[in-house]
Order: C-alpha cells, then sequence, then structure tokens
C-alpha cells in the first residue's frame, strides 16, 4: 500500500516538474533557442509514443503551415541586425531624396518602400521581442522619440513639397527690379501652350565686354523670372559655336559668328518663332519686348505694319504693276498684319497708333500737311500727341521716287535724310539696256544680317526701276550704313 502510494506520488511529481519545465519555456516559438528545440528524429519518436503510425504524406498535411516558413523566418531573425540597419538607411535616404532633389523623386520612393518592407519584415519575425521592447519603460521612451522624429521628417517633407510647388520669389529691391508688371503677369498665366526662349550667347570666358556680360545678366534674370512666373514658359542658354544646329533651326545658313546676344522665343506647338527685338541698347524695355515676341510666337498677337494712305502713296490692295498686293501677302505670310493708315489732307489731329511695329510710307505724290509733319516727328521721337512717351521711338520706311514731294523731302532732311532729283544710272549694276534699272547683287557685308540673310537665305538679285538717290547728313548726331 504504502508502495503504490510512493509511485503515484512519484508520478505526480513527474508531471509537476514537466509541467514546471513546460511552464518555463517561451510560449512563442521565436524566443526559444534552437537547442531547445527537439530534432526532427526526436520529434517523431516521441509522436510515435503518443499516436499511432500514419503515412508519411498524412504526416506532412498534417503540419502546421507555420512550419514550412521556419527556416526562412529563422534566418531573418539570425540577420535581423544588418536587415533593420539597411531598412533605416532606406527610409533616411529616401525621404530625403524625395524632399531635396525633385528630379529623382521616383527613385526616393522606391527607396522609402525598400525600407519599410525589410522593417515589416523583420518586425513581423519578431513580434514578441519588439512588442515587448515598446512595453517596457526604456521601449516607451524610444517610442514615443520616433514618434516625434517621425512627425518632424513628415513636417519637414510636406512643407519642402507644398514650398517645391508652390515657389515664390520675392523682390527684396528698393526699385522693385525683378518683380513683373501686371500684365506680364496675365500673358504669363493665360499661355495657350508652352514657350520657350533660346538665348544665344557665348561661354562668359570669351566675353571681354562688361556691358555685354551686365546685359547677358539683366536678360538671364528677367528670364528666370518668366520662367518662375509659368509652368509653361521655359528658357535655355546656347552657345552659338558649340551648338551651330540649334542657330540653323532659326538662321539657316547664316554664320554662328553673328549669332550672338539674340533672343528667340518659340511656340512649341505652333511652330511659330520671334526673334526679340530690344527696344534700346540698354534692354530698358526688356520686359515688354519679351512679352510682345511671346504673344507673336503664339500667336496671340501679330506685330502691325502700317501703309501710309492720303498722299498718293501705292495702293496695298491693288494687283496692278504698281500695286502692293504681293507685298502684303508676303508679308501676312510671314505673320505680320498689315493694315492700311489713311490720313486726309483737311484732318490736324492724327497720330500713328500705339501698336504700330513699323510705318511704311511708299512714293507719295502728293505734299505732306504741316499736321501730319508734326505727327511723323512725333513718331519718330517716340512722344504722343498728349505728350506721354510712346513705349518706344517709331521705325518707318520711306520708298523715295525721283518725283518726291518738296514737303516730304524738307520732312527727311531735318532728319539727316538728303533725297535727290532725278534717276539713278549705274550702267555697270543695272539691267543690259535699261540703265535706269538698277540689279542689286551683292549687299554690303557689314550691313546686319537681319536684312541682307533674312531667315538664313542670302536676298536674291533686287531690281529697282526708277530708283532715285539718297545721301546721309554726316555729323555725331546720326550714322548711316549703306545695304548695297
Amino acid at each position: 500500500m504504502t508502495s503504490s502510494s510512493s509511485r503515484d506520488a512519484g508520478r505526480d511529481a513527474g508531471r509537476d516538474a514537466d509541467q514546471e519545465t513546460e511552464n518555463q519555456r517561451p510560449r512563442d516559438w521565436r524566443r526559444r533557442r534552437r537547442s531547445e528545440r527537439p530534432s526532427p528524429e526526436t520529434a517523431a519518436d516521441q509522436a510515435e509514443g503518443r499516436r499511432p503510425r500514419v503515412d508519411a504524406t498524412d504526416e506532412v498535411l498534417s503540419q502546421p503551415l507555420i512550419e514550412f516558413f521556419e527556416p526562412a523566418m529563422d534566418r531573418i531573425a539570425t540577420y535581423s541586425g544588418p536587415l533593420i540597419f539597411s531598412g533605416i538607411i532606406g527610409l533616411v535616404t529616401g525621404i530625403v531624396v524625395v524632399a531635396f532633389i525633385s528630379s529623382m523623386r521616383l527613385y526616393g520612393f522606391i527607396d522609402i518602400v525598400i525600407g519599410a518592407v525589410l522593417l515589416g519584415v523583420v518586425g513581423a519575425v519578431l513580434f514578441s521581442n519588439v512588442l515587448s521592447a515598446f512595453v517596457s519603460r526604456t521601449g516607451r521612451y524610444g517610442a514615443n522619440t520616433l514618434i516625434l522624429v517621425g512627425a518632424f521628417t513628415g513636417i519637414v517633407v510636406v512643407a519642402n513639397i507644398v514650398s517645391f510647388e508652390n515657389s515664390m520669389r520675392m523682390d527684396v529691391t528698393a526699385t522693385n527690379q525683378f518683380s513683373l508688371g501686371n500684365r506680364t503677369k496675365d500673358v504669363l498665366s493665360n499661355l495657350t501652350e508652352d514657350v520657350r526662349a533660346t538665348a544665344f550667347y557665348k561661354d562668359e570666358r570669351d566675353t571681354d565686354s562688361p556691358e555685354l556680360a551686365l546685359r547677358r545678366n539683366k536678360v538671364l534674370n528677367t528670364l528666370e523670372e518668366f520662367d518662375s512666373r509659368s509652368s509653361k514658359f521655359t528658357y535655355r542658354v546656347v552657345d552659338p559655336d558649340l551648338k551651330p544646329e540649334v542657330v540653323s533651326k532659326y538662321f539657316g545658313a547664316r554664320p554662328t559668328s553673328f549669332v550672338t546676344e539674340i533672343v528667340v522665343v518659340e511656340g512649341m506647338e505652333s511652330g511659330q518663332f520671334d526673334v526679340l527685338q530690344p527696344t534700346d541698347a540698354n534692354y530698358t524695355q526688356l520686359e515688354q519686348d519679351l512679352v510682345t515676341s511671346t504673344l507673336v510666337a503664339t500667336g496671340s498677337e501679330k506685330k502691325l505694319i502700317y501703309f501710309l494712305s492720303g498722299h498718293g502713296e501705292r495702293n496695298i490692295d491693288g494687283a496692278a504693276s504698281d500695286g502692293y498686293a504681293a507685298v502684303r501677302s508676303g508679308l501676312e505670310g510671314d505673320n505680320y498684319q498689315v493694315q492700311e493708315l489713311n490720313w486726309g489732307p483737311t484732318e490736324v489731329d492724327v497720330e500713328v497708333p500705339l501698336d504700330a511695329a513699323l510705318l511704311v510710307i511708299a512714293g507719295p505724290t502728293s505734299s505732306l500737311p504741316e499736321a501730319h509733319e508734326e505727327a511723323l516727328d512725333r513718331y519718330l521721337e517716340g512722344i504722343q500727341l498728349d505728350g506721354t512717351p510712346r513705349r518706344e521711338h517709331g521705325r518707318m520706311i520711306f520708298l523715295a521716287e525721283p518725283d518726291t514731294p518738296v514737303s516730304f523731302k524738307n520732312f527727311f532732311a531735318d532728319w539727316g535724310l538728303l533725297i535727290s532729283s532725278g534717276y539713278i544710272r549705274d550702267v555697270g549694276s543695272s539691267v543690259p539696256g535699261l540703265p535706269q534699272t538698277l540689279s542689286l547683287q551683292n549687299f554690303n557685308p557689314e550691313a546686319p544680317l537681319e536684312i541682307t540673310l533674312p531667315k538664313g537665305e542670302r536676298l536674291q538679285p533686287v531690281f529697282m526701276p526708277g530708283a532715285t538717290a539718297i545721301a546721309l547728313v554726316q555729323d555725331d548726331l546720326r550714322t548711316g550704313l549703306p545695304l548695297a
């Protein structure tokens, strides 16, 4: 009786010891050391003593699914330190790239995803360790620190993205020299197509002129202001010597040595472009000049050429030999708008319109009234009828005939241009048998290429029947440059 009780007590004590040992083992398999885990052979022997023998296939199918991933999880747990470090590096570098390098944002997002995946996998495998670390006092402090760091980083990233997408430039100069006018802002905000400005400047190291350097800086600063105001406006700086193919696109076969300090504004969809015509040599009206070129390039505005009438000038609608219908058609084909400006002989308050890019006086035959002469003077001087300045001085083309009225001759003499009487007779430069019809084939190489080499193509021979001679008063107030 005593022996039986002792055996029962021993079995109870053994079960209690086994139960205590089992309780001392961690419940999470991830925290069990490999040395404590039974080997497959031992596990099989123990299983055979507890359950009847089954087939190998049934045994594999009856195992928990997680046991299939146990080797991979063990490997992840072994290299958890390097994986965590790599994940943190990926997150940090990705956030930095996204926040500060806009051109590589895609790679930054990929870096962030890789880092988050690495940290997430390690956290899932070592979930109990992570949970206990956060539950402990030290873990709570660490969690608070991570939350604060993450919040700060998120605020910095969001602020950077917002500032990048809504960048604003502030002009702190006393004269607001870097501020654009309201009309310029309206034009840039209402662009219907992408516009690109190309500034042709040679390398600064090849430029010895300080005046050219100042103008270059002014042009680039103004283009930068335009670029910052509209996502549809961009610009580039091209060295004509290094990229002759860009020069040939706009100027054809013109030598690159003559393409310098030129700005071309191009509509990217329409393909139209306009060569900037600065109001003066110092670019004091550069902003307005750029706006005009932008409107012309996008087709929103065309340069207006007025032909004066009312004094016996040529008819721009006449199809006869003395008419200018073909001239008008050619100008309109080059994206100019042509209009007639009629001044009656008795009209007094006449004025050249403010939108006139050019005024043409083609072969007048009647006298010029005094009021009309004063209006032309104001136009060339850049003054309006009320005395306020025009945006720029006027541009004029005068086509003189041998019988030009004296009033027109006197008007141009005041401007230093002397119109002769009679025809030019040049046997060597005229049509054979017609000495009064000039044939111009060779042009002055020092003349502006915009005139002698338009669109990169040299002018064809020009025939001028019945041309009269002109001369320029030589003084310090004016300079002349013959074209042929």
